[in-house]
């Protein structure tokens, strides 16, 4: 006999307005015909909302440009640059350093400052220096070959 439980979105769970039209519960064969059983308990839901998980795509489709990447890590050791200093360090031109920061700056990643007519960007948060920094040890870690 096929053992099912029924899975609960995310969203469902917390109480949260998904994006899209509530689908009805499914039904899921966990069942496997030659043990009848796979050893493992049922799994977690995740406890992120569909909305957050969407937010944080977006934040990985701003991150997938190497350029932004540059930036980015150049704002995390320097601390705060103007675009002429941040486009010598990643060695781009200036225009196209205001586009991406423009970019950054709309997905919440970098803040400015103006003092008078110079304007200064710096990461926005500790977050946002803690996902380059860990992003950059995974990318390290996969250089290495040292994954499972």
């Amino acid at each position: 006999m096929a053992a099912t439980h029924t899975a609960k979105r995310a969203d469902e769970r917390d109480g949260a307005t998904a994006a899209f039209p509530a689908t009805p519960a499914t039904q899921v064969d966990t069942s496997d015909p030659g043990d009848g059983d796979c050893g493992h308990s049922p799994a977690t839901p995740p406890q992120m909302t569909r909305e957050r998980a969407a937010t944080v795509a977006d934040v990985f489709k701003v991150l997938a440009d190497p350029s932004r990447v540059l930036m980015l890590e150049a704002l995390k050791e320097s601390g705060e640059l103007c675009v002429l200093h941040l486009a010598d360090a990643v060695n781009m031109s200036q225009s196209a350093v205001s586009h991406n920061l423009r970019l950054l700056r709309q997905a919440g990643l970098v803040a400015r400052r103006r003092d008078g007519r110079m304007v200064y960007y710096r990461p926005d948060d500790e977050h946002v220096t803690g996902l380059v920094r860990l992003c950059g040890e995974h990318a390290a870690h996969q250089e290495r070959g040292t994954h499972a």
